[in-house]
């Protein structure tokens, strides 16, 4: 089976992935993350990190997992969302207009931050568990 469609089959089956970096990082494997995926993954770094950085593989950057987990955690204002992520205020503004965009997180007019739907999931992030080199 190639990388791709290796990915395909364990984001379809809930793991969920994201880009830190140059590292590769999921989570909710549950098992499904054997050591010969790991390989396969690490072989086709190149391909995986095309993969998951083209808008159809619906995997987000860890920055944008930040957000939605601050979001989620209470932080409901654009201020109160860049103190508790820490990635600065520009970089925050600009990742909340883009997930904004993309229907992530819905901005009332009173200026309350909430996401969308199950955005990237219901708990906490916690995707630094894993990762491939």
């Amino acid at each position: 089976m190639g990388a791709v469609s290796l990915m395909k089959e364990l984001i379809a089956g809930g793991v969920e992935f994201a880009i830190d970096g140059n590292h590769i990082r999921w989570r909710n494997s549950r098992g499904k993350m054997t050591p010969e995926c790991v390989s396969v993954l690490r072989d086709n770094k190149v391909e995986v990190l095309q993969f998951l950085m083209s808008k159809t593989s619906g995997v987000l950057q860890i920055a944008e997992v930040t957000i939605l987990d601050a979001i989620r955690a209470g932080n409901r204002r654009d201020g109160a969302v860049v103190t508790k992520t820490k990635l600065g205020v520009t970089r925050t503004y600009q990742l909340v207009e883009q997930l904004i965009a993309d229907g992530q997180i819905h901005q009332a007019h009173d200026g309350l931050l909430s996401v969308v739907g199950t955005g990237y999931g219901h708990a906490k992030s916690n995707i630094k568990d894993h990762e491939t080199e």
